[in-house]
């Protein structure tokens, strides 16, 4: 089995409140710090606005869902978990790089 080189995580309030999807090249271990400031730069206010309210008392949640071997293949899954998550009523938004 090859390594990944890409990971596609959710952000969120708690597992039945995802409000984002996106993707990156390193591990979410080594990156949570950059993902919340990441938030505050991504076009469009609704990003901007998880980042803000996880400044508050609200404790942000960053998750992985998977991971991939090519940048392509993390914008195909970063649209699918997004159109996924959307079916379930979610109000989520994603980044598309």
């Amino acid at each position: 089995m090859t390594a990944a080189d890409y990971y596609i995580f959710g952000v969120g309030f708690g597992a039945s409140d995802v409000r984002y999807i996106g993707w990156m090249r390193k591990s979410l271990q080594d990156m949570s710090e950059q993902i919340h400031a990441d938030l505050t730069c991504v076009s469009g206010s609704a990003p901007r606005a998880i980042a803000e309210a996880a400044r508050g008392d609200t404790k942000l949640s960053i998750f992985e869902i998977e991971s991939v071997r090519t940048a392509e293949d993390a914008r195909d899954a970063t649209c699918f978990w997004h159109q996924y998550f959307r079916s379930l009523g979610l109000d989520v938004v994603t980044d598309q790089r």
